[in-house]
């Protein structure tokens, strides 16, 4: 039984935290995490760190951002073993791969514990299978029609360039390219690419790509409005060729992979808030 002298003292932490303008997170908050690196059973790593990026703003019950879209997270390769020709059938041992998601971060700067599942107090494992990472048979199929044109397939290798942090290539920018993703844009889900290419601001993907890597994308978002908006559409590209490319990696490792497990660039992990947090929000603009 709660004494009533920590239910006093509960109580005045929660006024002072008010008082002090900071709002809570409460746990169980879902937090939409994308993917950043290949993992598989095959070739990971015991204790591998994996990066992930927050995907959709995290608001609290006010309202207010209190984990920008743009903030990284960590997780951590803690389950790994590799599918032979035998090992399952004979020896029933078959792929295994898992992460523990550890933490993200919020608009003040402080660290957010993660977990895995809204059921579980404390679960932060997440084991990745054949079904929560298989990409579907019609993105698939879109995929490979793509990769079979030349032209399709040089789009494809441009984008994913910029996305590895290389300068945008000049012919991107032309006006037949501007056609070709026009006309990809819908099966292959790059519409905010090809706005950013129409719109001549495809620079904008790398500069995301590079402040994702050296840990600032959510500095970069964190301007005004506008700024931020600009960023955004660039973001959401962002998700778009990271998706494209572990979808075309994916596409040829489900042909040689044998039975491992293949998690690609741009897999959409759900996660929750592990613990409540109070977080200093900053005032709307």
């Amino acid at each position: 039984m709660v004494s009533l002298l920590a239910l006093v003292a509960a109580i005045g932490m929660i006024c002072e935290k008010a008082k002090e303008g900071a709002v809570e997170l409460p746990s169980d908050t879902p937090v939409k995490l994308m993917l950043l690196k290949e993992l598989g059973s095959g070739r990971s790593r015991l204790e591998e760190e994996v990066p992930l990026v927050v995907t959709e703003d995290v608001k609290g019950p006010s309202g207010k951002v209190l984990i920008p879209a743009g903030s990284l997270a960590v997780a951590r390769v803690v389950q790994v073993r590799r599918e032979g020709a035998l090992s399952a059938p004979v020896l029933d041992r078959p792929a295994r791969l898992a992460i523990r998601l550890e933490r993200t971060w919020s608009v003040d700067k402080q660290a957010v514990s993660l977990k895995a599942s809204k059921d579980a107090s404390e679960s932060d494992i997440l084991q990745l299978n054949r079904d929560n990472t298989q990409i579907p048979e019609e993105r698939k199929e879109a995929v490979r029609r793509a990769l079979e044109a030349p032209d399709n397939r040089g789009l494809i290798e441009g984008l994913v360039a910029v996305l590895q942090g290389k300068p945008v290539d000049t012919a991107l920018l032309d006006p037949a390219k501007q056609k070709l993703l026009d006309s990809q844009a819908a099966e292959l889900g790059l519409a905010n690419c090809y706005e950013l290419i129409k719109t001549r601001r495809l620079e904008q993907l790398g500069e995301v790509a590079g402040a994702l890597q050296s840990g600032s994308l959510a500095q970069l978002m964190a301007g005004s409005n506008a700024a931020a908006a600009t960023y955004l559409v660039a973001m959401r590209a962002l998700k778009e060729v990271a998706s494209l490319a572990g979808e075309t990696l994916g596409y040829f490792g489900d042909r040689f992979k044998g039975r491992n497990i293949h998690a690609p660039i741009g897999l959409t992990i759900e996660a929750y808030v592990a613990r409540p947090v109070w977080i200093r929000a900053p005032e709307e603009a």
